[in-house]
């Protein structure tokens, strides 16, 4: 049995692309990545997207069994809250949160602030790794670098906005699926709505990677916005009710260990 989790030859490519850099042969490149699979019984994607990206292949078993996550709203209502949260781990100096999050301050938060002013405040949370410095945030007025925390849902009880501002990825964010159980509405960028299913301006707010402006202006938008951060706090937490559930991750479980 194979879970592959993500596929990293689509994170790959999308990296290259995003640095300029020699593009991939995202064919070749699964095709390599998947060498070894025809031993396998088995194989399990996260999302309907990454599963077809396998069946191209010519493997026909396969599953798609996303993640288990169950509705927690925080209590706290829209006017209580205050500030901007991103949660995420940055193992290496090339990993999809730190170039996200490098990219948000320097590109997407200068605009918010325009907007915001004094209210504009991000809190970073996150395990960092040996190579990877945050110092040049570190006096930043806008941001507050946390580091690793063991228990965050006081976070996401006290802040307004989840941000997701990842520019390459494979497989399914979970921090996305995190703060939406807790429900604090998400501004992300298309890549991971893409990968979620969800709609942009239903589920979440979503703009294109190269694009900061549009990211700036939904954030500022869902900020002031007590009816839609409702609205998208209630839907969201209504599609992971209904999308990770125990009931159909277990279903999904059996149906794979069943052959």
């Amino acid at each position: 049995m194979l879970d592959t989790e993500a596929i990293a030859s689509l994170r790959d490519a999308a990296h290259a692309e995003l640095s300029g850099e020699k593009p991939v042969d995202v064919d070749a490149a699964i095709r390599r990545e998947f060498a070894s699979a025809t031993i396998c019984q088995n194989i399990i994607a996260v999302t309907p997207n990454e599963a077809r990206a396998v069946r191209d292949l010519g493997f026909s078993n396969v599953a798609v069994l996303g993640l288990l996550r169950e509705p927690q709203p925080t209590p706290r209502a829209f006017t209580e809250r205050a500030g901007l949260l991103f949660v995420g781990a940055m193992h290496h100096a090339d990993s999809p949160n730190y170039d996200g999050l490098v990219w948000f301050i320097e590109m997407v938060l200068p605009l918010i602030e325009s907007a915001l002013g004094w209210e504009t405040r991000l809190t970073v949370v996150g395990y960092i790794g040996v190579d990877v410095s945050l110092e040049q945030f570190r006096n930043h007025p806008r941001v507050t670098l946390r580091g690793p925390l063991v228990e965050t849902e006081r976070l996401y009880d006290s802040h307004r906005i989840f941000v997701a501002p990842t520019r390459f990825a494979a497989g399914t964010p979970y921090k996305v699926h995190e703060a939406a159980s807790f429900g604090v509405p998400v501004v992300a960028t298309e890549l991971l709505r893409r990968q979620l299913g969800w709609e942009n301006g239903s589920d979440l707010l979503s703009a294109e990677p190269d694009d900061p402006a549009e990211f700036a202006r939904h954030v500022v938008t869902l900020y002031r916005d007590a009816a839609l951060w409702q609205r998208l706090r209630d839907n969201a937490m209504e599609r992971i009710w209904k999308e990770d559930n125990r009931a159909q991750y277990e279903a999904v479980i059996r149906q794979v260990l069943q052959g």
